[in-house]
């Protein structure tokens, strides 16, 4: 067992130093197993070791696991409501609670006890809440002394695996949660019911499944497809859309079952299915029910692009009296910018709404996304945000976080975009989330700090977005391929990407994001020598758009005018569209014999500022001649540069100033460099007869 026990070793010794992690050990002999988890704890020195074993007999009292595990360490350390939510899962409190509470709680608390060695042998008999919370746990700790080393022969856990020596392939994951009864027993049916109720209010929503599947196995007809479609809604709410499927395979209620497979392929399958389900869903429910799923059918819409009209319509008849007028007429207004404030929104939002921990801000956070104001919205949104640890559940967390990492990209701050939409990414990953999932890998295209990465996370954004029809995300994605073809000079690459963006029947097209990316389909065609005009600019309805729309039409019209008065629409709340003005803008001036170099290192600034190394390497590339590269030249250098930008060839020249084509060529070879150049063409394109300016 040396490679094993190598492997542990260097576990234990990253997480000494700051850099936890975990090891799952799979199968092999039991004695193998313990002696190896045996050793690890010996070898544990200066850390606090919690062990805990997994027991059949309590594989479904929800947070056993972890009530095992966490009692021997100080939550008072925690402040509030992680501290509450510790009271809960050692069964000290009966507070209501949420699952993602409960996560983050116990991941401080690990946290605090550092640096600390997590050991749980037979995992896969402990309750699913606790199974689940460790391993979100598990995966976050890349930055803290916490080690997990986990030992199983259930199911995967998107760990890092040693198969040991021995192992048989077996499938336990639901062995034990076999009913004990056979037959109807409606009141074991309904105690368990009643126990899914309290795990469900203490955060423990998966073990809640679990229970309402039993109660389900032991129900009559009448009352097992209602007991089913509630263990699949628990089972979809903690993350587990796969086992919400399941669960509900054979419930053959159409107003249930459109509800959950609505909300399940709104995160992890078809888009248009999903706003399909959730509209037939919404005509079957009372108004105050109605309204939150044809929000939810709404935002499907946006991502698969199909009309919304149908679903505000449904929205505005069932919100009427219920007080939704204002918030169906600014989700009408998303496409072409919103105005209203989101703060004021959620102060007069309907009663109905305010019910609702979570869509009491998703409402508001949303129209504020696409409206006026970007600043506010972020605001808004962070607050949303910690509501969400209160109240949240993981399940539904993915949205504002995506609004969020959007929202901090446009703003300028690139890294904390790039750093939550990798959160998110691995959040929608572990909740069973693919087209959040999509989502997060088209932020981290737009957001990324170099072209391989980008290329990377926009070609993942793709696999999985054109199979669910998740048409923002596909687009989303081409468009962070289309920038990065610009920055680049790959003009004809740029405008294949971008002109897909605008064509209706494209996998990657999308209505709103050509409209976002119109300015950049613009400047590829004519960098590509391809008609430009057909291209539909945005409408200037947020200060956003307006710059957008600015530089679009100084490319059209060569009015530089123009570009600086989408610099000024840009500033400063949109830093990435003010250096993109004024890249233009410089090289305009540059191409026209005047002053640049105040535009362009405005724009080489801004690109280094927010981490844009591809966009910085392009403005480089403008801003060395601009300032001057030419005097770095000797005299016969310039001479063969100025003719060779007139279109001269190499003998051409060479006749001129008495000298061979092989040494024209040689001079040429040095220039390029010196120039910050690659072509011939674009000699003509510099200033080779004044000095810098």
């Amino acid at each position: 067992m040396i490679f094993e026990q190598e492997a542990l070793a260097a576990l234990l010794a990253d997480a000494r130093s700051g850099h936890g992690g975990a090891l799952v050990l799979r199968g092999g002999p039991g004695d193998a197993r313990t002696t190896l988890l045996r050793w690890a704890a010996d070898r544990a020195a200066g850390m606090t070791v919690l062990s805990g074993t997994g027991v059949r007999a309590e594989a479904e009292l929800v947070f056993a696991g972890l009530q095992q595990l966490l009692t021997p360490l100080d939550s008072s350390v925690l402040p509030e409501p992680h501290r509450s939510a510790i009271e809960v899962v050692l069964g000290r409190s009966t507070a209501a609670c949420t699952d993602l509470v409960v996560y983050t709680a116990v991941l401080r608390l690990l946290r605090s006890a550092g640096p600390v060695l997590v050991i749980v042998d037979d995992l896969q008999w402990w309750d699913r809440s606790s199974a689940t919370a460790l391993g979100f746990c598990a995966r976050r700790v890349a930055d803290a002394p916490v080690a997990f080393v986990l030992a199983t022969d259930g199911p995967a856990l998107d760990l890092p695996e040693l198969v040991l020596p021995g192992t048989e392939t077996t499938d336990r994951s639901d062995v034990h949660r076999a009913p004990a009864a056979s037959g109807p027993d409606e009141d074991l049916a309904a105690a368990l019911e009643a126990e899914a109720t309290t795990a469900s209010r203490r955060g423990g929503l998966a073990t809640a499944a679990d229970l309402l599947r039993r109660a389900a196995d032991l129900s009559a007809p009448s009352d097992r497809e209602r007991r089913l479609a509630a263990a699949g809604y628990a089972a979809w709410k903690s993350g587990h859309p796969a086992l919400a499927r399941s669960l509900t395979a054979s419930v053959s209620d159409a107003a249930a079952l459109d509800r959950l497979h609505g909300l399940i392929a709104l995160s992890d399958d078809d888009q248009r299915s999903a706003h399909d389900h959730l509209v037939r869903a919404a005509m079957r429910r009372p108004p105050e029910e109605a309204v939150g799923l044809l929000f939810m059918a709404v935002a499907a819409a946006l991502h698969a692009d199909i009309d919304t009209t149908p679903a505000l319509a449904h929205l505005s008849e069932a919100g009427a009296e219920l007080g939704f007028t204002t918030f169906v007429e600014q989700l009408a207004r998303l496409r072409v910018g919103t105005t209203a404030d989101p703060w004021q929104l959620r102060a007069t939002a309907p009663a109905a709404l305010l019910r609702s921990d979570v869509h009491q801000w998703l409402w508001p956070l949303v129209i504020a996304r696409h409206g006026a104001d970007p600043r506010a919205a972020l605001r808004f949104g962070i607050e949303a945000r910690t509501s969400f640890s209160v109240n949240g559940m993981q399940a539904v967390l993915a949205f504002p976080e995506l609004w969020l990492a959007e929202l901090e990209h446009e703003l300028g701050h690139w890294n904390a975009a790039f750093s939550r939409a990798g959160e998110g990414l691995r959040s929608a990953r572990e909740t069973g989330q693919r087209a959040r999932a999509a989502d997060f890998h088209a932020v981290l295209a737009l957001a990324a700090p170099n072209p391989e990465l980008c290329r990377e996370h926009a070609s993942a954004a793709l696999a999985l977005a054109v199979p669910l029809h998740n048409r923002l995300a596909a687009a989303k994605a081409a468009w962070a391929l289309g920038q990065l073809a610009l920055s680049t000079g790959d003009n004809e690459t740029a405008v294949a990407h971008l002109s897909a963006i605008a064509e209706p029947t494209s996998p990657t097209g999308h209505t709103l994001v050509s409209r976002w990316a119109a300015a950049d389909l613009v400047e590829a065609c004519l960098r590509n020598g391809t008609p430009a005009g057909h291209v539909a600019l945005p409408p200037a309805t947020t200060p956003l758009l307006r710059s957008r729309r600015c530089r679009a039409r100084a490319l059209l019209t060569g009015t530089p005018e123009l570009f600086a008065e989408a610099a000024a629409e840009a500033f400063p709340d949109h830093p990435h569209e003010q250096a993109r003005a004024a890249l233009l803008h410089g090289e305009w001036l540059r191409r026209n014999k005047h002053q640049s170099r105040s535009q362009l290192r405005l724009a080489h600034d801004t690109f280094t500022h927010l981490g844009a190394t591809h966009w910085t390497r392009a403005a480089a590339l403008q801003l060395r001649p601009a300032t001057g590269t030419a005097t770095g030249l000797t005299p016969q250098e310039l001479s063969v540069a100025r003719l060779a930008a007139q279109g001269l060839t190499n003998k051409e020249i060479g006749a001129r100033l008495f000298l061979s084509p092989r040494t024209v060529g040689h001079h040429l070879y040095k220039i390029f460099p010196k120039l910050g150049i690659a072509t011939r063409s674009q000699l003509r394109e510099l200033d080779l007869d004044h000095p810098a300016r």
